[in-house]
């Protein structure tokens, strides 16, 4: 097992709404979260962005801002994740993947407010919505992928 996980996060956002996703696994049945999760083998935060969002709505998205990073703890493993948050916006329209029907039981738009009331996956997503209320956000071009690779 790695030392941490690495993950991200995508506040998915379609006139003034942003898309929550129910999820389906055990350990969160019936919580609400932001699309998002683990980077794959060398994506970049888009990457990872565009694939989890895809994968588990079905929507196409194109990725802004990064707008933090947040340190905590696995639910399921209780191993250290990084987990940046990203704003995108919805290209298109969206189909639902059944292949992930198991995972995501439904997807909604809500307005900011509302989420607030919802039973949210993880604590730290009311920050992040008020993070992402701030508008303050890190360029996405300052990452040098280059020496994450090397060995």
């Amino acid at each position: 097992m790695k030392d941490f996980m690495v993950s991200v996060t995508c506040v998915v956002t379609k006139n003034e709404r942003v898309l929550m996703v129910k999820e389906g696994q055990e350990h969160v049945k019936g919580k609400w979260d932001f699309p998002g999760g683990s980077m794959e083998g060398s994506e970049t935060l888009e990457e990872t962005a565009r694939r989890e969002v895809l994968e588990e709505t079905g929507f196409k998205t194109e990725v802004k801002n990064l707008i933090g990073i947040y340190f905590g703890r696995s639910q399921r493993t209780n191993q250290l994740s990084i987990d940046f948050l990203v704003e995108s916006e919805i290209e298109g329209k969206g189909e639902k993947n059944l292949d992930f029907e198991d995972e995501i039981l439904e997807q909604e738009f809500f307005d900011f407010e509302e989420v607030g009331e919802l039973e949210l996956r993880k604590k730290n997503r009311s920050k992040m919505i008020k993070d992402f209320n701030k508008g303050k956000n890190i360029p996405l071009d300052s990452f040098d992928y280059s020496q994450r690779f090397k060995k």
